[in-house]
């Protein structure tokens, strides 16, 4: 899908927007992923710095940010709910 989703990781409170029209200004950094992809980066089937040497995730804005999305990651899979199935 071509949704939009901000995520402001400053301070310690996260907070998600979306939509075009709620986009963050000026964010530090950007990272382009398409959806299906996202998800796999979230289940970890697919590591990010894979993901960027692939062409399957751009970067855009300070780089040193995008190093630490490895835990950011890995912080989201352990609040995820469990499946299931």
């Amino acid at each position: 899908t071509n949704e939009v989703f901000s995520l402001d990781l400053k301070g310690a409170d996260c907070k998600v927007t979306v939509g075009k029209e709620n986009i963050i200004q000026n964010p530090d950094l950007t990272v382009i992923v398409e959806s299906e992809n996202m998800v796999k980066l979230i289940s970890g089937a697919l590591k990010p710095q894979q993901a960027f040497m692939k062409g399957k995730l751009k970067i855009k804005g300070k780089v040193n940010l995008a190093m630490k999305l490895t835990s950011v990651l890995s912080a989201t899979r352990k609040k995820m709910p469990k499946s299931k199935l």
